[in-house]
């Protein structure tokens, strides 16, 4: 459409073979919603005169129209090629869109799935300690708990005998190792005689007689250094007590002094080195001969531990073993975990749980909270606690009689009266602290003490005697293997930010949609959604998309006339030379018609123009022809 000088808009249509294409492309074919409801070419039928709710489908009127506009605007592949496409091509893509549609739902829902199991990896970082590494908790151990001077000293009365004392030594045993290595009867016995002496001697318990029957600090440390700097050993130790009776601990980190604290060389004189006095002759030889070799004591010296400083809980499963007249160098290898918490995926917590008690305002610590744990489960059951477990003094300690009756009520469970089980609680909510470090140990042994090692004891404390020495001492020796250590850090595997980039490029690849495709084909179902509940709303759609064929139909119904009358007027010239038919708008007719409601009349300026050769054969050039077409609103914008 052209505006020229004189005030009229031009219109130009090129028809060859007497109008049957346009451009030389034929006209494009209606859709199949189309042609489901416009089944004839007059404007006048495309509307009856009954309501709407009368026509064929005004439902499926108004999903064609919603779906023709989503079709149109929306950047998703392949739904285009199924609403435009016929027949087999039509059930191809449609085919085609539908699996890549399941399968992609299918992949998103992996997607999503794998981020709601909070999935979660470890980062193994191996980290150089430039600043030096601190060292661990030394907790030492004689694995003799009662000395012998001792309980000489208490049976000055008589009443203290060697029977009393194995059933004292039987308190700090683990709980199974009581079950299983005694009868009743014979605990009831000496029960009944510690009962005895417990009246003659008011104030006397268990935890007492291990703290008097143990050693003290300055009978068992005889010699320490720390990085080749001799220290007074029962200046920095403390007591403490363990299943072993009286131990002694060593946590230089409360050092006042910084060269204590930490390890600065990966050597073996640069850690901590010990000689300690194991007093063999202090050995109480309680055993009877009704015992089980592996129900008495087994070996002779010492057993340490290597913790952190925060842990009150001695694990005596991980202790080391030396022996009179031994030397054991441990190299020790540090590794840090630091994992995620209830909260960020993770299964560790940093808090104590709810009603268990924070010692001295310590950190959390998974082994102490299930040593607390089964403390409280004795105690609420039996009234006692048994000793290994009573690490904060809260319980009274159960006797060896006390610890076999509560075990056979609460722990033992009896399967078809043959077979036994144990049953302990599962604190469950003791799992493990959020951030902890390990101390991995590797240990060599030598035999005796070295000439010049043992003239340097004796000229350090001339009441040691070599024999002595030979028969008692030992040497410990710990240290890092190296200036390093492997750190273990948990992170969350799947982020928001990693799922939305997964779902969005599976999104892309399969279907091409993004989050405004999401959001159009939302848009989209709600539309159709509500043309499909609401009838009003449906009927407002389907008026709209009649309105709309009618329009489309007048306007073709136009060009045809235009198309018609052109052929029958000019059928003079030859058929297989171009017509040109010149329409004419006024500019005025053009504007007061945006206005009006009705039907705008075109006039048409037929022109009949013929080549010279044409007139050679006959072809004269005829008047400018008019005629008024009536044209539709569509045909105007």
């Amino acid at each position: 459409i052209a505006a020229s000088s004189s005030g009229m808009v031009g219109y130009r249509m090129n028809y060859e073979d007497g109008g049957h294409q346009v451009n030389g492309k034929d006209p494009p074919a209606t859709r199949a919603c189309e042609e489901s409801w416009s089944t004839t070419n007059s404007a006048d039928q495309i509307v009856p005169t009954g309501s709407i709710e009368q026509q064929k489908g005004p439902w499926f009127a108004a999903w064609c129209r919603e779906t023709r506009l989503f079709v149109s605007i929306t950047a998703m592949h392949g739904v285009k090629r199924v609403w435009e496409s016929r027949a087999w091509s039509k059930l191809f893509w449609g085919l085609t869109v539908l699996f890549l549609f399941v399968f992609l739902a299918y992949e998103l829902t992996l997607i999503f799935m794998g981020y709601l199991a909070k999935p979660v990896v470890s980062e193994i970082t191996f980290v150089m300690a430039e600043d030096g590494l601190a060292f661990p908790k030394v907790t030492i151990c004689n694995y003799n708990p009662m000395k012998k001077s001792y309980v000489e000293k208490i049976n000055t009365t008589g009443d203290f005998s060697l029977r009393l004392a194995r059933y004292m030594l039987l308190s700090n045993n683990d709980v199974l190792n009581v079950f299983g290595g005694n009868d009743e009867e014979s605990l009831e016995e000496d029960d009944e005689e510690l009962q005895e002496y417990k009246r003659n001697h008011p104030g006397f318990t268990i935890n007492s007689f291990y703290h008097s029957a143990g050693f003290e600090c300055h009978e068992i440390l005889k010699t320490c250094s720390f990085a080749g700097r001799e220290f007074e050993c029962c200046d920095y130790f403390t007591p403490v007590l363990s299943e072993l009776g009286l131990c002694q601990v060593l946590n230089l980190q409360s050092a006042p002094f910084a060269w204590m604290q930490k390890q600065t060389e990966a050597t073996s004189t640069s850690g901590l080195q010990m000689i300690l006095d194991a007093h063999l002759e202090e050995v109480v030889d309680v055993s009877l001969p009704t015992d089980k070799v592996f129900n008495v004591q087994v070996e002779n010296g010492f057993k340490f531990y290597l913790e952190e400083p925060e842990t009150s809980t001695t694990k005596t499963s991980q202790g080391i073993t030396v022996a009179p007249g031994a030397s054991v160098f441990t190299s020790v290898s540090l590794t840090k975990h630091d994992l995620l918490d209830k909260h960020n995926w993770g299964t560790c917590i940093n808090e104590w749980p709810e009603g268990y008690k924070e010692k001295n305002g310590e950190n959390y610590q998974s082994s102490d909270c299930q040593s607390q744990c089964k403390a409280k489960f004795f105690y609420d059951r039996c009234a006692c606690s048994p000793f290994m477990y009573n690490i904060d003094e809260d319980y009274r300690s159960c006797t060896p009689l006390e610890v076999y009756r509560c075990v056979r009520d609460n722990i033992v469970v009896n399967f078809n009266q043959t077979t036994e089980d144990y049953v302990f609680p599962e604190c469950r909510e003791c799992v493990s602290e959020c951030k902890r470090s390990q101390f991995d140990t590797y240990n060599s042994y030598g035999q005796g003490f070295a000439d010049d090692a043992m003239s340097a004891l004796i000229r350090a404390n001339p009441e040691w005697t070599p024999e002595h020495i030979k028969n008692n001492f030992l040497s410990i020796n710990v240290f890092f293997r190296e200036m390093a250590f492997t750190s273990y850090v948990q992170v969350q595997d799947a982020t928001v930010t990693d799922t939305l980039s997964n779902m969005g490029g599976t999104m892309g690849l399969f279907l091409g949609m993004s989050v405004l495709t999401v959001i159009e084909s939302i848009i989209y179902i709600a539309k159709v959604l509500w043309v499909t509940m609401c009838c009003n709303r449906k009927r407002h759609v389907a008026e709209k998309e009649y309105e709309n064929r009618k329009e489309k139909v007048e306007t073709r119904d136009a060009v045809n006339c235009i198309r018609v009358l052109g052929v029958q007027q000019f059928d003079s010239c030859n058929s297989d030379k171009n017509r040109v038919i010149e329409l004419k708008i006024s500019v005025d007719e053009f504007r007061r018609a945006l206005g009006l409601n009705g039907d705008l009349m075109m006039t048409a300026i037929i022109n009949n123009t013929c080549t010279n050769q044409d007139k050679g054969a006959g072809c004269e050039k005829s008047n400018d022809r008019f005629i008024s077409i009536p044209i539709g609103t569509q045909m105007i914008r």
